[in-house]
């Protein structure tokens, strides 16, 4: 019994009822949090710590850096329309070299709280060997809260950080990251 192709309009109607569920992803959440990621790390619900060569792996795993011989430059622009929140910065990472280095700032300001935010980053990484990468962050960040009756400062935190991470790929289509 031969089966018969779908007319073009049967097609039209199955693409676009495909097409209007794509925004109901249940990995997304309501509203951004304080963590900065990158359109590729977004994309993957935030778990790309395996996965997280070039700039992403500044924001999720800076031992990942290690696994790839790239040179990215990236810039960020963000902005939240439920709390007037905005972002803006940018990134580099050079492991083109067996000792790979990233930098990246980031300044936002969220308008409902009042609350301007500075975030550097300097990450090293370390390729051990063509499958294993060490890597590590000190990260400053500066997230201050809005002015009170009194002049002084709301909630608010800051210092400096330091992660480390560290990256393992046994075969090219497996990545695993800590």
């Amino acid at each position: 019994m031969a089966i018969s192709p779908m007319r073009p309009t049967t097609r039209c109607a199955l693409v676009l009822g495909m097409w209007s569920l794509g925004d109901v992803a249940f990995a997304q959440t309501p509203r951004l949090d304080e963590n900065l990621t990158t359109p590729r790390s977004m994309g993957l619900g935030g778990a790309a710590i395996a996965a997280a060569t070039g700039t992403s792996s500044l924001y999720s795993n800076p031992g990942a850096m290690g696994l790839s011989r790239v040179y990215h430059v990236d810039s960020t622009f963000l902005y939240d329309p439920t709390v007037d929140r905005w972002a803006l910065g940018g990134a580099v990472v050079d492991s083109t070299r067996s000792v790979g280095m990233g930098l990246s700032y980031v300044y936002g300001h969220t308008g409902e709280e009042g609350r301007d935010n500075h975030d550097l980053r300097l990450s090293l990484a370390l390729a051990l060997t063509e499958g294993v990468s060490l890597g590590a962050t000190v990260r400053y960040m500066n997230f201050g809260g809005a002015k009170s009756t009194n002049t002084h400062l709301g909630p608010s935190y800051g210092g400096v950080t330091m992660d480390v991470g560290v990256a393992f790929r046994p075969w090219q289509f497996l990545s695993l990251g800590a």
